[in-house]
Parts: C-alpha cells; structure tokens; sequence
C-alpha cells in the first residue's frame, strides 16, 4: 500500500512539474514582449498561491528556462545562416574528414609494408661460423647472425658460402642451402 502511494504520489508530481514546464516553454515562445511579461507574471503568481514550490524547485525551474532560451538563440543563429553558409561548413567537415582518412591509410600501409618487409626471403654470403654451445652459428655480411636450433651439422656451412634465409610459420625461420633446408633463428 505504501510503495503504491508513493508511486502514485511521483508520477503526480511528475505530471505537475511537465505542466509547469510546458507552460514555461510556451511562454518563452511569445514573440510579444508585453504578452510574454504578462505570461510570465501569470505563472509566478499562480506559483504564489500553491505556496508548495520550494526555492529549489524555482531555481530548477530557472535553469530549465534559460536553456530554453539558449536553444532558440541556438535555433535562430541556425536560422539566420544561409544555405550557401551552411553548405560551405559541411564542405570543410568534410574535407578534413577526408585528409584525416588518407592520414590513417598511409600511415595502416607503411606498417604493413614494415610487416611484410621482415617477412620476405632473403639471401646473404656467410661471413664466418662457429661453434657454441653444441650449435653452429653464423654471421652474415648485413652483420647479422644466425643460430641453427638444431646442432646443424648437416647444413655443413663453410666462410663464402651463399645461403637463402626464408620466413616460416609463427615467426620461424628456414636456412635454404645446397644440402637442404634447416631451422634457425636469429640471435642479433
């Protein structure tokens, strides 16, 4: 019984308040100044005789107006520009719109280009070759080396030897030579 009261209660409120409201709006939109005023005075004095208004809900009720207002200026600024105008800013939207997508291609297709740089194949000469660690490594004349990650043996590289280093699946690496292909990795 208590939640239906308040409930009912609420929405009675609500209604009253949406009343004043629109009344508020109504006579925000009289163009005459001396039947606005009297609007206005008609609502505060009806205000004045409920007596049930607290402050708070007059300075609501102010807020509520001077948005009100501010959205027909708003309106009327829209209003007073000419079509020329208004089409002449959509055009710069736009503009700027398109120059800020051609920013994003470019820069989306030099990393990919970046990422498929490190993909290819490539062939080198090998510079020297050592043994550590139960694995060969070796070092290439771009001065980068490589590692077998098996003990590579087979592979049986030699200084001045042309090899071909070729991109696996998840990020593996193949090492193509005369004597077949060997997984490596690349250590610096």
């Amino acid at each position: 019984m208590k939640v239906t009261t308040f409930l009912f209660l609420f929405f009675f409120v609500v209604v009253l308040n949406a009343q004043q409201n629109e009344e508020i709006i109504k006579c925000s939109v009289i163009d005459d100044q001396q039947v606005r005023l009297k609007c206005f005075d008609a609502l505060v004095a009806s205000l004045k005789e409920n007596n049930e208004e607290k402050p708070e809900d007059l300075i609501l009720e102010k807020k509520i107006h001077k948005a009100v207002i501010e959205e027909k200026i708003v309106d009327k600024k829209l209003e007073t520009k000419s079509s020329k105008e208004i089409i002449k800013d959509q055009k710069e939207v736009i503009v700027s719109l398109k120059s800020s997508i051609q920013k994003i291609t470019k820069q989306r297709d030099l990393e990919k280009q970046k990422r498929e740089s490190k993909g290819l194949p490539f062939s080198a000469t090998i510079v020297s070759v050592s043994y550590k660690s139960y694995k060969f490594r070796f070092k290439l004349d771009n001065d980068e080396t490589w590692q077998f990650t098996d003990t590579g043996i087979r592979a049986r590289l030699k200084e001045g030897d042309k090899i071909r280093i070729v991109p696996g699946t998840m990020r593996s690496y193949f090492l193509e030579n005369s004597k077949g292909r060997f997984r490596v990795k690349k250590i610096n």
